[in-house]
């Protein structure tokens, strides 16, 4: 009678993120992936108050794109950009961010899309 290979289980379960973000990486998209981490993770990242004044909406080629409805706030942004992109950069999926890109958001498109105006 032949025995059968055994084979030796895991000690723990794999996490689903780590399974998530292997096959993501095998497909060539980690780097997407994790610059659309940063969009989902926005406020956790600059805090409530920040986030109640601008948005993270979209992330390519290393750059994270932000839209700001006030003047003031842009520049506040635009002042801390890079103490901001370090701060993305201290996490595990934000080490592919290189900038942010501020956009001016028209009113209301929050709830209405991604209006914005290039500046």
């Amino acid at each position: 009678m032949k025995e059968r290979p055994r084979h030796s289980a895991p000690s723990r379960p794999e996490g689903i993120n780590n399974v998530v973000e292997r096959v993501i990486g095998r497909l060539g998209y980690l780097k997407n992936y994790h610059g659309w981490q940063v969009i989902a993770h926005w406020p956790e990242i600059v805090g409530e108050h920040y986030a109640r004044h601008c948005r993270a909406f979209r992330f390519d080629d290393g750059t994270v794109y932000v839209a700001v409805q006030e003047d003031g706030w842009r520049q506040r942004l635009s002042l801390e950009s890079e103490m901001i992109v370090e701060k993305i950069r201290g996490y595990a999926f934000g080490r592919t961010v290189r900038k942010l890109r501020l956009v001016r958001e028209e009113k209301g498109s929050h709830e209405h899309g991604d209006r914005t105006s290039r500046d």
